[in-house]
């Protein structure tokens, strides 16, 4: 059987090219931290060097089964091939993402 998972910390809706939607509630959250190194200044300002640092809250690896992310927690993954990001967004006449109509994927 094919799962989808969502570890972001909002619900998933995707929209089918038929409008049906397909949610996702939030199972957890997939987090990174990220690690800054100080860069001196320009012109006043701090510059920092941000990189990733540890993923936390991510289920193991299973057969059959996507994990939907944030892009910044895919990133810091790159050995994962089961990650996906939701991508190509539908918006609502304010703007706002009301859903998307696809997952990537690497």
């Amino acid at each position: 059987m094919e799962k989808i998972r969502n570890f972001t910390p909002h619900e998933i809706v995707i929209i089918g090219e038929d409008g049906k939607e397909t949610r996702y509630p939030s199972e957890g959250m997939a987090r990174v931290t990220t690690v800054s190194r100080s860069m001196g200044k320009f012109a006043g300002v701090p510059l920092v060097k941000v990189g990733f640092g540890e993923v936390e809250g991510l289920p193991p690896v299973k057969s059959r089964t996507l994990v939907i992310v944030s892009r910044i927690v895919r990133d810091a993954c790159p050995d994962r091939g089961d990650l996906a990001v939701p991508t190509a967004f539908v918006r609502d006449e304010k703007g706002r993402i009301v859903g998307a109509q696809a997952l990537e994927v690497r």
